[in-house]
């Protein structure tokens, strides 16, 4: 039996978002509005389209915590997001979730690190689904614009370095300035005799950045797996 480890945030982002509805009350009045039951029933039908894509027999739904360890590393981590509008519905959506499906949260975590929990502790019994490219350095398989496909080792490590580079500008935290994917990509590819850590150590230390400021970033783009869960992230011994 298969089960299908859903992000739970965008599901119920998405939901909530999709229900609102804008009324013109005439002139120069508009009001916003939307019904928590159509919300939820839009997150319940996601699900279930999910389900039958990645022929899964169950959902396990993940959510993140208020509360995030990536924070205490940097303080403007996702400090973009503050002060924006979130859905109307969405608190109850995620409530509604809560109460009616299998869902997980844990104290300080979010839902990406409670999918490479799940998915690195049993490969074979789960299928991640997650629009967000951080799931892509978990190795095993994922369900991808409606197709599975498996991720290999190789290529989950390579997502990960290319975001140490890159940083993730949606999470707000910075890689290399100027950095992007097609510059990381030949950073990566450089034939000059050393590992990844070497080459992502290399590229920071020629930007006027440090090992420090490397590792920071490290610690912020890596996903938690099942055996690296209760530490944060090491560079390799070398």
């Amino acid at each position: 039996m298969t089960t299908l480890l859903v992000d739970g945030d965008i599901v119920a982002y998405r939901a909530a978002a999709a229900s609102e509805t804008p009324i013109h009350w005439g002139e120069d009045l508009w009001t916003l509005h939307s019904y928590a039951d159509e919300a939820y029933e839009y997150a319940s039908s996601m699900i279930d389209g999910l389900l039958e894509q990645s022929k899964c027999s169950t959902a396990l739904v993940l959510l993140s915590d208020k509360s995030n360890f990536r924070k205490e590393i940097d303080t403007e981590y996702k400090a973009n997001r503050i002060g924006q509008r979130k859905p109307i519905c969405l608190r109850e959506v995620r409530e509604r979730m809560q109460a009616n499906m299998k869902t997980k949260m844990v104290d300080g975590l979010e839902a990406d690190d409670l999918i490479g929990i799940f998915a690195t502790k049993s490969p074979q019994k789960y299928i991640i689904w997650s629009p967000d490219k951080d799931l892509l350095q978990i190795a095993g398989k994922h369900l991808i614009e409606g197709e599975v496909v498996e991720i290999t080792q190789q290529q989950a490590d390579r997502s990960f370095w290319m975001q140490v580079l890159t940083g993730d500008t949606a999470d707000n935290y910075k890689g290399i300035h100027g950095v992007g994917p097609k510059t990381a990509e030949r950073i990566l590819d450089a034939d000059d005799g050393l590992s990844d850590w070497g080459k992502v150590k290399k590229a920071y230390e020629k930007a006027g950045l440090t090992v420090d400021d490397a590792i920071t970033t490290a610690r912020l783009a890596f996903i938690l797996r099942d055996d690296a869960k209760d530490m944060p992230w090491e560079p390799p011994h070398e």
